[in-house]
């Protein structure tokens, strides 16, 4: 799990998360064969003191999901209970409630986080450990949660036959609840304990999705399906969700109890030297000078910030998706490892293979886009690829395709660009439908292809199209896709590319570029604390007026104080004084 969102995983870095949620015998489940979709919602995401918000409780469709666990309430080495630092306010504990209850769905609240391994020790010491069951279930009780998720962040080697001590204790304080609750786990490292304790369990989710890292002395995908047949010399084969199975399995963990996790955030690697293009930039990648990551940035920033249709991949072998950005030199390549559309299916589609329970989504926040089309595009994939893959062919007729490029609501596409999806199961051909319209009533291109990509060209400026395609085979034709939008690029349009902040000794380095301008006077920059609604100008930056060539821009905001969030955005303004802002970018100081 991730503490606020900041919590990391590395190989040997023993992390366990327990839930303790009322049976779902009583939860209703949208989906067929009880696969489980049980997803994180960060309670910061709602706001509260010292959070702005980003996704209030009544943006989230319930219907995707089968249970919801609100992140996060810290443990004390008293034995009490911190709800404040992440915002599980009263006030939000009862609006997610409320909502996920009208929808028939059970919510958890999580308890931990990073570093909690020391409060946890205390917590549960002989003098302390009833105590502490006690203040769990209580607050549990008293805001009206379901169940309890327990979050040990490490777990050194000294701590297991305290964690058997205080699971079996907290079992059978829980099974003095009617009706009975239900315990489940979400693993890492550990498969013997688990399969040692798999009879205390419903389900034992593996957290994959941080499953890269400079300790592997090569680029790799945070949150691979497959090892895609990669092998590094540090690890042997590349981590993959479907490794981390099969290693649970071996040890002796009933496949009907797993499931695997899918991030809602990727890894931004930048930089380094000494690959074949300079920089880090696709996957498998060794250096000579190490890139940097941040190992926590969230869906919806990397497609706001980084996104574009021609920097977009998609690794078969590995079951992955990924951004690989190629810049002159080195220092601004980029490889973007994160989980989309293409990844929710892939995994869903082993989930159902392997025939193991289902699927953990860390956090609902993270996918939540609320100026794109379709805002919550990512979960929605979720939930259509488990319908998809849940619903048995019928006469052999083709699954429906799953669109995969470009991403829904993209702006700023290429008058000539291509479109791709998934292969459909059972499919021999395709037919795309290109249109001006969501009805399409207005058909551009009705075009029949054995491919799943398409180049398309001749579109117009600054326009809206909308696509989809079916799948097709002897036996019929699938239902049509999800139908996805694009905007292509304005003729006369200053385009932003690449918006970055970094903290530097001297106060925060904002970056970014051009790759085309028109009539642009400048960029004012604008700030604001994390923690407050109100922008303020604090500089200035000429633009080049008309370019068709990419320009470099940086600011230095050197009045920052320490210990302090800042957010960052760029008024463009026109020689007319029009504006468009950029996306935001977040420093911490």
């Amino acid at each position: 799990m991730k503490g606020k969102g900041k919590i990391r995983v590395a190989i040997g870095f023993i992390a366990i998360a327990i839930i303790l949620a009322v049976s779902v015998m009583g939860i209703s489940n949208a989906y067929a064969n009880n696969m489980w979709v049980t997803a994180y919602y960060g309670a910061w995401m709602q706001g509260g003191p010292g959070w702005t918000g980003h996704m209030t409780a009544d943006k989230v469709d319930y219907s995707t999901v089968t249970h919801i666990i609100h992140f996060v309430i810290v443990p004390k080495h008293d034995a009490t209970i911190d709800y404040t630092t992440s915002s599980v306010t009263p006030e939000n504990s009862a609006s997610l409630i409320s909502h996920a209850k009208a929808a028939g769905k059970k919510v958890l609240i999580s308890v931990g986080g990073t570093d909690t391994e020391s409060a946890f020790l205390s917590a549960t010491s002989d003098a302390n450990r009833q105590k502490f069951i006690n203040n769990l279930i209580n607050f549990m009780v008293s805001r009206g949660y379901d169940g309890i998720d327990f979050d040990w962040e490490p777990i050194s080697t000294t701590s297991v036959s305290r964690i058997i001590t205080f699971i079996n204790e907290l079992r059978a304080e829980m099974d003095k609840i009617t009706p009975r609750p239900m315990l489940t786990a979400a693993v890492v490292w550990e498969p013997g304990l688990f399969a040692q304790l798999q009879d205390k369990f419903d389900q034992i989710n593996i957290m994959t999705y941080d499953l890269a890292g400079l300790w592997i002395n090569s680029t790799w995908f945070n949150s691979a399906t497959y090892d895609g047949g990669y092998w590094f010399s540090s690890s042997g084969a590349a981590p993959s969700s479907a490794g981390l199975v099969d290693r649970f399995i071996a040890a002796g963990v009933k496949k009907e109890k797993l499931g695997i996790g899918m991030g809602f955030y990727g890894y931004v690697w930048k930089g380094g030297s000494g690959t074949a293009t300079g920089g880090v930039t696709a996957p498998n990648q060794t250096w000579t000078t190490s890139p940097s990551i941040n190992s926590y940035t969230n869906y919806y920033e990397i497609m706001d910030k980084y996104y574009q249709p021609a920097y977009y991949r998609y690794d078969a072998a590995a079951g992955s998706s990924y951004l690989s950005i190629d810049k002159a030199g080195s220092a601004d390549d980029m490889f973007i490892s994160y989980n989309d559309e293409a990844t929710a299916f892939e995994k869903v589609k082993y989930v159902r293979d392997k025939g193991i329970g289902g699927i953990m989504i860390f956090e609902l926040g993270g996918g939540w886009r609320p100026n794109a089309p379709v805002p919550d595009a990512l979960l929605q994939s979720v939930k259509s690829a488990v319908m998809q893959v849940e619903t048995p062919l019928q006469n052999a007729v083709p699954s429906s395709p799953i669109l995969s490029s470009p991403s829904n609501g993209a702006t700023g596409v290429a008058v000539s660009t291509t479109l791709s999806w998934n292969t459909s199961t059972g499919a021999n051909s395709y037919t795309l439908q290109v249109s001006k319209n969501s009805a399409f009533t207005e058909i551009l291109h009705h075009l029949d292809l054995t491919s799943t990509s398409y180049s398309l060209s001749g579109l117009s400026n600054n326009t809206l199209y909308y696509w989809r395609v079916q799948a097709k085979n002897a036996n019929g034709s699938s239902s049509w896709s999800n139908i996805w939008s694009f905007t292509t690029i304005s003729a006369n349009n200053t385009v932003i590319a690449n918006f970055s902040g970094s903290s530097v000794s001297n106060g925060a380095l904002l970056a970014w570029q051009t790759t085309s301008e028109s009539n642009n006077k400048g960029f004012d920059i604008e700030r604001k604390l994390s923690t407050s609604t109100s922008w303020s100008r604090i500089g200035y930056v000429a633009g080049a007026g008309v370019s068709t060539a990419v320009k470099n821009y940086s600011f230095t905001d050197t009045k920052t104080q320490r210990k302090r969030t800042y957010n960052y955005r760029l008024k463009q303004i026109n020689s007319n004084n029009t504006f468009t802002y950029s996306a935001v970018v977040t420093v911490r100081k």
